[in-house]
């Protein structure tokens, strides 16, 4: 009986066992299949998405990427990478430019030798700088980790030596860092303002620390143990160059495109980047981005130790005290898509843009490039509407209006003029300064401010101290002052300076106009004062100095005439990202040179009018008033450094 019973549970035992095995077996193939279906559906909506966005904003190829649950979930390559062969773009093979996602692997690299101990981020920049010297303008010094949260206080100059297309232009990092040496324009540790040149900072100093190239230090750091295999700093140069690109690695490179009327312009050329690489030189398959980003959601994983890794999740520097967005040790730090928190970093060439998302709350990030002048805003739309087709969008939560404080003192301080600190200021690239947006900010009523940027207009209410929001738009904006009190930057996504009206692009350049409308009015009437009738009985100081106006005003007509047309042919040709100033440039500002001297001989003619008697006021102060219009352009020519040659 008791062996009867012994077998009957036994029995029981083991159909329970079947029974739940094959429960399991089912449930795991249903889970098989309902993954299954779950990723072709995810597959279906990309590619319909990515292909009519391609055709929207005019795309040629683009390669996509995505890390999901700790494994690569998605990876395809769309279009061409060089349409003249026919060549499509292999998302396992074909290299995209990355630009300034690039970046991230540098600050990567330095926070590796300072977890080692080599590094510290207090120190002064030039402890590990051997062959380059940071002059001393202000007291304080630039810091390692004013590198990483761009707070360096350099200007920003980059047209014409960043990006090179002749390989004779390509220079070593230390020979670049010390030719292209920007301006230490305000204190470190201060104020973010982006900086390429920062960033190649830091690269040499992982150069110097480590005693190995850039170059070589990411390929054993980064790359090999991330086995990045289809990855690389180095660019297709001569052998003569010590760090050029594998052979294997050239021929996988995508071409660039501009849109044309009908279809593609493809551009042939290889943008260099060598001579500032750590800031922007990589190239790299989609894949294996993907493996950079998935393993900074792995706690960076055969990276960097994880005390390390979780201060990078930690904000360095916050542009508001909200918090909404932030500078990461590199990393970009915001709640820009869907709600949700999104870490890493966007990158541009002149042809390509890229973006690398990283979400650590969804264990998500997606990688994307684009191999067109237009993937800026392509790259922006997929990544905004793959990420809330996966989850959703989060609702930022009401504003809480009963904790506003109350103005305690006049909105009126925060009215003003605002321009962007990542500026050119001490050479001739203040032109390109002239077309940046300027911030304008207006008083709505006593507790709000019209913002007006870049053609958007936000209705800030006030809610405490200097802090602003734009509730319908989710943006804040908060004001800092000095120790006096007046109102210096305005910070949002970025940082804005407060200048005086005068110092506004908008304003310099209408001036500009003016004054040279007035040169066009004083050359003209010159011209009918020349005319017989007028000169038959003219005293020959009035007639020498009638000439003298009259040529100088012609001269720098004639000036603005060549430097116009010379910009055109610059723009024209896209010459100026590789070489500005170009010759056109430098022979009209040695005109202007010129004619700068020339511009003495009427002030000259001008004092000895009013020291002859027979000259009577009122032509003194006619021709005094013509010789001031021009004293006064050359005044607004000099502010903008197109008096001389200042450029590098």
């Amino acid at each position: 009986m008791y062996l009867k019973d012994c077998l009957y549970n036994n029995v029981r035992v083991w159909a329970a066992l079947m029974l739940l095995f094959s429960s399991v077996t089912f449930a795991s193939e249903i889970s098989d299949v309902n993954e299954a279906s779950s990723a072709s559906h995810v597959e279906k909506f990309v590619e319909d998405y990515v292909l009519s966005a391609m055709e929207k904003h005019r795309v040629a190829g683009t390669t996509i990427a995505m890390v999901r649950n700790g494994k690569l979930t998605y990876a395809q390559g769309f279009g061409f990478s060089d349409i003249s062969e026919k060549e499509k773009v292999d998302v396992k093979r074909t290299l995209f430019r990355w630009g300034s996602v690039s970046k991230t692997l540098t600050w990567t690299a330095i926070l590796q030798l300072y977890e080692k101990g080599k590094i510290s981020l207090d120190a002064d920049i030039n402890t590990y700088l051997t062959d380059v010297t940071i002059p001393d303008t202000f007291s304080e010094p630039i810091r390692v980790r004013d590198l990483l949260a761009h707070t360096t206080g350099f200007e920003d100059l980059i047209v014409g030596h960043i990006f090179e297309k002749d390989t004779s232009q390509v220079m070593p990092l230390t020979d670049y860092l010390n030719r292209f040496k920007p301006e230490r324009v305000r204190p470190p540790g201060q104020i973010f303002s982006y900086s390429n040149y920062g960033t190649a900072l830091a690269g040499q100093i992982v150069a110097n620390v480590s005693q190995m190239s850039f170059e070589d230090y990411v390929e054993r750091n980064i790359f090999s143990p991330l086995d990045m295999n289809r990855s690389t700093f180095r660019e297709p140069l001569p052998e003569s160059f010590e760090e050029t690109m594998k052979p294997e690695l050239i021929e996988w490179i995508s071409k660039s495109f501009s849109p044309k009327e009908q279809g593609f312009k493809q551009i042939d050329h290889f943008t260099f980047l060598s001579s500032i690489g750590p800031a922007g030189a990589m190239s790299s398959t989609a894949i294996d981005m993907a493996k950079f980003a998935q393993a900074h959601l792995q706690k960076c994983k055969n990276l960097l130790n994880e005390e390390t890794c979780l201060m990078m999740r930690k904000p360095q520097l916050s542009m508001t005290s909200v918090g909404d967005f932030s500078v990461n040790h590199g990393f970009f730090h915001h709640k820009k898509i869907g709600g949700h928190t999104r870490f890493g970093h966007n990158g541009g060439t002149d042809y390509f843009h890229s973006e690398m998302g990283i979400y650590p709350d969804l264990d998500f990030a997606i990688v994307i490039s684009s191999n067109t002048t237009t993937g800026k805003d392509f790259n922006k739309d997929i990544e905004s509407a793959i990420v809330k087709f996966l989850f959703g969008e989060i609702k930022s939560p009401a504003l809480d209006k009963s904790a506003a404080d109350s103005l305690s003192s006049d909105i009126n301080r925060f009215v003003g003029t605002y321009i962007n600190t990542r500026r050119p200021q001490s050479n001739i690239e203040v032109l390109y300064a002239l077309t940046l947006p300027t911030i304008t900010v207006s008083k709505s009523s006593d507790s709000e401010l019209l913002i007006e940027s870049n053609g958007s207009l936000f209705k800030a209410e006030h809610i405490r101290s200097n802090l602003f929001v734009d509730s319908e738009n989710d943006r804040h904006f908060e004001f800092e002052e000095d120790k006096f009190g007046n109102i210096t930057y305005l910070k949002s996504l970025r940082t804005y300076e407060r200048v005086d009206a005068y110092q506004a692009p908008g304003t310099r350049v209408l001036m500009l106009l003016i004054t040279l409308f007035l040169i066009v009015v004083i050359v003209l009437i010159n011209l009918v004062l020349s005319m017989k009738r007028f000169v038959r009985r003219e005293f020959l100081q009035h007639k020498n100095s009638r000439k003298l106006i009259l040529l100088c005003g012609s001269l720098w007509l004639v000036f603005i005439v060549f430097l116009s047309l010379a910009i055109v042919h610059d723009l024209g040709e896209y010459t100026y990202p590789y070489d500005f100033p170009s010759f056109w440039v430098k022979a009209a500002l040695a005109f202007g040179v010129l004619t700068t001297l020339a511009s003495f001989m009427p002030v000259y003619a001008m004092l000895n009018l009013w020291r002859e008697k027979e000259t009577s006021l009122i032509h003194r102060i006619f021709y005094s008033i013509q010789v001031a219009v021009v004293v006064i352009f050359i005044a607004q020519l000099h502010a903008v450094h197109l008096i001389g040659f200042n450029y590098f």
